[in-house]
């Protein structure tokens, strides 16, 4: 995902050998977590049982985390990157508009899962993934079937999954997806976002809004846990 720059501005070390962004990433640890036990010790004492978590799987530089958090004042919104750049950037966000129920997790979403409480998430948020369209690259998406079932553990019964996508292939691959468990089912789909009673509730990323200028379409999956 792209992102905007910051006024703020970092004098990077010039002997670093590594990405330069990991140690920036360590004035920002009371909201950017990298490891479960971090992430653990500082929601040891957090009921998700009463509202759950939201979740947003490749949050990029952080104006949709901030967004949702906004929204949803008092659930705690979790964003999942890799990148340390982008991580710094979505800090840097949320401390700016002083939110205190948004935090950061670095790694893979396929890791990041296995260090959530069980039955916590209420909303699971996949915007713009990357659609890997070769065909020897397609077993990196993410939203395979074996993702899908690995995740349901960790999903509250009546949980919202969410995506949305530029691409077609990767939206009619989505569903397919869905259909290959028994875990999920889909509620609600529209390969053009805008032109659909779903987009009522919608809170658009960057990419969206450029999209959308462009008149180009926004695929849209709303699904849910399956009662089966």
């Amino acid at each position: 995902m792209a992102c905007k720059k910051l006024k703020h501005t970092y004098t990077l070390p010039a002997t670093a050998k590594e990405n330069p962004y990991k140690e920036i990433i360590q004035e920002h640890t009371d909201l950017i977590f990298l490891n479960k036990e971090q992430f653990a010790q500082h929601f040891e004492s957090f009921d998700h049982t009463k509202t759950g978590l939201n979740i947003d799987f490749g949050c990029g530089a952080g104006n949709f985390i901030r967004d949702v958090a906004k929204k949803y004042p008092h659930t705690i919104t979790l964003g999942v990157e890799i990148r340390y750049k982008r991580l710094v950037y979505a800090a840097l966000k949320l401390k700016k508009h002083a939110l205190q129920n948004a935090f950061l997790l670095q790694g893979k979403a396929q890791d990041i899962i296995h260090w959530l409480p069980k039955q916590s998430l209420q909303n699971i948020f996949v915007n713009f993934p990357d659609p890997w369209l070769k065909r020897r690259q397609q077993k990196n998406r993410m939203l395979q079937p074996a993702f899908l079932d690995a995740l349901r553990p960790f999903a509250k019964d009546g949980a919202r999954f969410y995506l949305k996508t530029d691409n077609l292939a990767y939206y009619q691959f989505t569903l397919e997806s869905f259909k290959l468990t028994k875990n999920w089912e889909v509620l609600a789909s529209s390969a053009n976002l805008y032109n659909s009673p779903y987009v009522q509730d919608n809170i658009p990323t960057e990419f969206e809004q450029i999209f959308s200028v462009q008149n180009l379409p926004i695929h849209y999956v709303c699904a849910t846990t399956s009662q089966n």
